[in-house]
């Protein structure tokens, strides 16, 4: 039997057996609202139809859409709750007298199910070959491809689909030549004797030995019968030839590397939906059933499907299947001119031409579109609509010039019934085609990006994607069964590989809340959510409640100052206008802070641009949340003021003190007291952006007092290219790994601002690091944080801290459930922890899910190593997951510690900054020395978190304000 070897880091989780892992308990006991009577008939809090649901919890990281979704009648979910306590007293200690102490857990010993099945490794020898089909077009062989790649720079899941297809075909019909046949014979049973699997690429496994003696043998493919259409845009071969050749041996009693048989066992497993070709089709590492329809309206539909991964586990004969089941929005299967009267609601009667409606159907480029006119069709990209009717197009056809109605009726033989709308255009300005709307279908199983959604559609989207846990664990096990990853399918039987049929249970801990601290009062959490209702109610407007609170709106605590300013329509887009205005304000009246409240993306990115020029720091809120001036709103608008003026919100400790000598200490604070924490977040352009002069940016935040607030954070511009990069002629690929230029600004304005605080330097430097790859770990340990430490020892004037590195992964398939959940709590408790693949690695759901099923969070210390870490690693486990409850602009615990989600904001911050003052840098500069002259030119000068946004409360400092209010729809608060 094979048994596992080294695999990579990262990825997937160990089987039943080895998640016996640290004990461990929850965080969710209690906060259930109401008695029996909110929960079982009348509508009470939680209860009625569909009933309630959690409370709180912001976007991706405030609990994304997780949670337990709509429950029946008289259905409901607990909501967070929270209540006073007294501040625990506890004994100062330095670090490195407590770093060991015992942190008491919530719950030592939970029970829950993890997405994945054990598998029994393979037990049958199996001959790995490369397979490759080459197409000739001609027949002295010159002009020839290989079909395992396509050309088109467009690639996405159409023409890889097709692709797919293609190869499909022709691997079946290898099996008319006699070797590959006696490999495909079937036993009595109707199994097969031997397991063949291919991956629609280059590798082949065959148990079967087809003694090639180190020799590459060829086989020439039967084409007949073959269609053009078969091949789309490989073009129709005169003649196909394969290639084996024989690469490897897994021997079952040999030792080999578990990526190797994990690799293996995935193919095996995908074989049958391989073989259906035209009901499955893959898009990135999912597959989807094509036969599922879910409408969400306006031409959209969503489709079932799931991703899943192999891993074998180190030295065991085990591995590990891991599924989770997806959702994705389609393109509906319909004609182009059904698809523009679901999308836009153009018909016969309307005039396409009209200027704001050719504007509107230009959206349609992009689509993939398949011709209905011609015996065998095409399949193409839309590069954008005519403006002018198909009737007035006019080209050459033998020296005659004919229009393109006319050339349709002589070619085609088709009469055209709507000659007057505008037309598709195909292919590039030098070669262009057109087509009319109805001669043209979408082309089946064709993602929807979610760009082009409306809220309509987003809103049903969500409304359909949602599910229990119960129930997304239900179609988890369909997806697995309807795929063929069951003992009784021909190729998992053939491969003598035996999958359970039960998810693995595994043992968890779940961690404890820490105390949230507001001014003298403690708040103790449920459920991962405090609540700051119990505060006296709101006056009538902010200034009122911003006065209860000791936070000065105005010259001084009796008379405060607001000035309103109005802006036409014409003018709130104008950005020197809006810099003008709050110029005037900032030297006339002393304004320093501007509160907007107006809609839309574009007057938000020249509002935060003014930042850089007036010094003012800006908040902009919705049009709808100001209608809705209630306690709360007010209450959140205010909070996130006090972040962006330099304010605290909040801190926390730990809700149960350990114990040091009969002392109550509190580790979390000693901790922080010699510790600097900094998030750093990469982002790299949009996928299709080919514009290489857009940089790549990296947001960053940090901590600089012993109560874990993020005090200030920026970004850099950097390269999206790593030139240094291995790559084979082409682009090379986005760059990961910072450099020492690109850190030395994040880490010497940190230590800087550090010791002005505090006198000293840090003895310790937590970095948690956004998106680390498996492929990528090697190189943060070898080269990244030797750059990070070589940078700090100059910033801290060759003091050299401790540097922790945690990889923080989001973009994963690892779900948590309970093993006997309660209809009313089906998700994991907030705090619930399972091992990973790597001792250093922990699965942890921090946050309360909102709807749906909570996603956890992966976190993996990859520096220093296990050996060189002098702290534990249940220590780090703990602190980290306090750290979540910091964000202090949502009053809930998020998916990641506070400083990565501050500096995910300042990464996107430095995208809109970048594009709103791009063309305002000097354009003379070359693209590195462009980067780092935008980094010192566009990080706003602010000595706060003026990125802030979204709720939180506490702790003010005084600010002048005053108001604007735009013409008819906006209001501005400035």
């Amino acid at each position: 039997m094979y048994r596992g070897g080294n695999q990579g880091h990262g990825g997937g989780y160990r089987g039943q057996s080895n998640y016996g892992g640290g004990r461990g308990g929850g965080d969710g006991g209690g906060g259930l609202r109401g008695g029996q009577t909110n929960y079982g008939g009348g509508r009470g809090r939680g209860g009625g139809d569909g009933g309630g649901g959690f409370r709180g919890g912001q976007t991706n990281y405030g609990g994304g859409r997780g949670g337990g979704g709509r429950g029946g009648s008289g259905g409901g979910l607990p909501r967070g709750s929270s209540s006073n306590v007294p501040i625990p007293q506890t004994t100062p200690s330095p670090f490195e007298k407590c770093k060991d102490v015992e942190i008491v857990l919530q719950n030592p010993d939970e029970k829950l199910l993890i997405n994945a099945f054990k598998v029994d490794l393979p037990t049958r020898k199996v001959y790995k070959y490369k397979l490759k089909f080459t197409a000739f077009y001609d027949e002295n062989g010159e002009n020839s491809e290989g079909l395992d790649q396509i050309r088109d720079k467009w690639l996405n899941t159409v023409l890889e689909n097709q692709r797919r297809y293609c190869l499909t075909q022709l691997y079946f019909r290898l099996f008319e030549h006699n070797i590959f046949r006696e490999a495909g014979n079937k036993k009595e049973d109707g199994g097969y004797e031997h397991i063949c699997a291919y991956d629609r690429g280059c590798a082949f496994y065959c148990s079967m030995d087809f003694r090639l003696n180190g020799e590459v043998r060829t086989f020439e493919v039967n084409l007949a019968g073959l269609t053009p259409e078969i091949f789309g845009r490989l073009r129709m071969p005169t003649r196909v030839f394969a290639t084996l050749e024989q690469t490897a041996y897994l021997d079952p009693e040999a030792v080999l590397d578990g990526r190797v048989v994990a690799t293996y066992m995935d193919i095996v497993l995908c074989q049958s939906q391989f073989d259906e070709n035209d009901r499955f089709i893959k898009s990135d590492q999912k597959v989807y059933d094509i036969n599922t329809h879910q409408d969400v309206g306006n031409g959209c539909e969503l489709k079932n499907g799931h991703q899943k991964g192999v891993r074998v586990v180190k030295d065991s004969s085990d591995g590990q299947l891991q599924i989770d089941a997806k959702i994705s929005p389609f393109y509906n299967d319909c004609t182009l001119r059904e698809y523009i009267k679901l999308k836009y609601g153009y018909g016969p009667s309307d005039n396409l031409l009209e200027p704001f409606r050719i504007q509107e159907l230009q959206t349609l480029k992009g689509i993939y579109v398949r011709t209905t006119h011609k015996p065998v069709s095409d399949v193409f990209r839309i590069r954008g609509i005519t403006h002018f009717g198909a009737n007035v197009i006019t080209f050459d056809v033998k020296g005659i010039k004919t229009n393109l109605v006319d050339y349709f009726r002589q070619k085609y033989n088709h009469e055209w019934k709507f000659p007057r709308f505008p037309c598709v255009i195909k292919g590039p300005a030098d070669r262009q085609e057109f087509f009319p709307f109805e001669v043209l279908k979408i082309e089946i199983g064709q993602r929807f990006p979610k760009s082009k959604m409306n809220k309509i559609q987003e809103a049903n989207m969500i409304r359909n994607a949602r599910r229990t846990p119960l129930d997304l664990m239900n179609d988890i096990v369909t997806q697995k069964n309807l795929a063929g990853m069951i003992n009784n399918n021909g190729y998992v039987s053939a491969a003598q590989i035996r999958v359970a049929n039960e998810m693995n249970s595994v043992s968890a801990q779940v961690v404890q809340a820490p105390l949230i601290v507001f001014k003298q009062n403690a708040k103790s959490i449920t459920f991962a959510e405090w609540d700051l209702r119990d505060v006296k109610r709101f006056v009538q407007m902010v200034v009122g409640r911003a006065r209860e609170v000791g936070m000065i709106l105005g010259r001084d605590r009796e008379q405060n100052y607001c000035y309103y300013e109005e802006l036409y329509n014409d003018q709130y887009l104008d950005k020197s206008i809006l810099e003008k205005r709050i110029f005037y304000h900032r030297d006339t009246n002393g304004v320093d802070f501007a509160l907007a409240i107006v809609a839309g993306t574009p007057f938000h990115h020249n509002l935060k641009a003014t930042e850089l020029i007036t010094g003012v720091v800006t908040q902009q809120i919705k049009p709808q949340t100001a209608t809705r001036l209630g306690s709360q709103t007010i209450a959140n608008i205010i909070s996130k003021m006090n972040l962006k003026k330099g304010g605290y919100n909040q801190y926390f400790q730990q809700s149960a003190p350990s114990k040091l000598s009969g002392q109550n200490v509190d580790a979390f604070k000693s901790f922080m007291e010699s510790t600097m924490v900094m998030g750093f977040f990469l982002s790299h352009p949009s996928p299709g952006n080919n514009n290489e002069s857009e940089p790549s940016v990296c947001g960053y935040s940090f901590t600089i007092n012993n109560r874990g607030n993020i005090a200030r954070g920026g970004y850099i511009y950097t390269t999206r290219r790593d030139v240094d990069a291995a790559h084979e002629g082409g682009v090379p690929p986005f760059k990961n790994i910072l450099t020492e230029v690109e850190l030395r600004k994040p880490l010497t304005d940190a230590s800087k601002l550090y010791f002005e605080h505090n006198n000293k330097y840090p003895d310790y430097v937590l970095v948690y690091r956004f998106g680390t790859s498996d492929g990528e770990v090697q190189d943060v340990q070898n080269k990244e944080s030797c750059n990070m430490l070589s940078v700090l020892s100059d910033a801290m004037e060759e003091h050299m801290p401790k540097l922790i590195i945690i990889s923080v992964r989001r973009h994963h398939n690892t779900r948590l459930f309970k093993q006997r959940a309660k209809n009313v709590i089906q998700n994991v408790d907030p705090g619930s922890c399972v091992p990973g693949a790597n001792p250093s690695d922990i699965v942890m759901v921090p946050h309360r899910a909102v709807q749906g099923t909570a996603k956890p969070t992966i976190f993996a210390t990859i520096f220093p190593s296990a050996e060189d870490l002098d702290i534990r690693q249940d220590f780090l486990k703990n602190i980290t997951h306090a750290l979540c409850y910091m964000h202090e602009i949502v009053p809930s615990a998020i998916s990641v510690p506070a400083p990565l989600r501050s500096a995910e904001q300042m990464a996107t911050r430095g995208r809109n900054i970048w594009h709103s003052k791009r063309d305002d840098l000097n354009h003379e500069l070359q693209e590195g020395e462009l980067f780092v002259h935008g980094t010192e030119e566009l990080n706003p000068p602010f000595p706060s978190r003026y990125w802030a946004c979204k709720k939180c409360h506490l702790f003010y400092k005084s600010l002048y304000i005053c108001y604007i209010v735009l013409f008819d729809i906006f209001v501005l608060f400035i």
